[in-house]
């Protein structure tokens, strides 16, 4: 059993099927939670761990989520009145952190700079804080292991597209050496690759 399916176990029955279906087919819902619709369940839990981080956060740092929009235009027009650098109620913990991410996006700051801000830090820990007392209540606590779960598959994905880069590389060297080889034969004896009529 893949680590996808076992993410699906352990999530059956907990309204995680019923999430998903609301984005995928409900055909393909039982697919994905055993792991054998791989692309769709990557995407589809990494949308489910964004909506989960994006209420830990909100709960850690007394920020009112979104709600839902009935059409396009308020949804514009929210995006271009309402950023996080004007409304007066966001932690100024988070207003920082958006100005270095404007700044990192900018081009102003190396990604190095950014990583080691203390800033991140904090928020690290108050996030991490949120998650424990969270944790006190089960329902809570599957959703937070869930959250650690598809932690974890980042870090299996992660890991395997490094060693898959290496492989790429390992295969290039290959190729290079192979050409190299032909372009040194094709110098000490050219009669090899000219053909005779």
């Amino acid at each position: 059993m893949s680590f996808l399916g076992c993410i699906g176990n352990v999530m059956s029955a907990s309204g995680l099927e019923e999430l998903l279906g609301v984005v995928y087919a409900q055909n393909t819902v039982g697919h994905m939670m055993s792991g054998k619709a791989l692309a769709r369940a990557v995407r589809g839990h990494f949308l489910v761990d964004a909506a989960l981080g994006a209420i830990v956060t909100a709960e850690a740092f007394h920020v009112a989520l979104p709600g839902p929009f009935e059409n396009h235009d308020v949804l514009e027009n929210y995006l271009e009145s309402d950023s996080i650098e004007t409304q007066p109620d966001i932690p100024e913990v988070l207003q920082k952190a958006t100005q270095l991410y404007n700044k990192l996006a900018a081009g102003d700051v190396d990604s190095n700079a950014v990583c080691s801000e203390h800033l991140l830090d904090e928020i690290r820990e108050k996030l991490e804080k949120q998650k424990t007392v969270m944790a006190t209540h089960p329902t809570a606590r599957l959703w937070v292991q869930y959250m650690e779960m598809i932690s974890l598959l980042r870090q299996f994905i992660k890991q395997r597209e490094r060693e898959t880069g290496l492989y790429i590389y390992r295969h290039y060297i290959k190729c290079f050496h192979i050409l190299l080889l032909r372009n040194i034969t094709y110098t000490l004896n050219p009669s090899i690759f000219t053909s005779s009529k």
